[in-house]
């Protein structure tokens, strides 16, 4: 189970980070 949220945790920031990128690229 750890393993499985620390994956999603991850995707959920990559996540974000992107979605940063582009509100700053915008």
């Amino acid at each position: 189970m750890d393993a499985l949220t620390a994956a999603l945790k991850v995707a959920s920031s990559g996540l974000g980070a992107q979605s940063e990128r582009l509100r700053v690229v915008s």
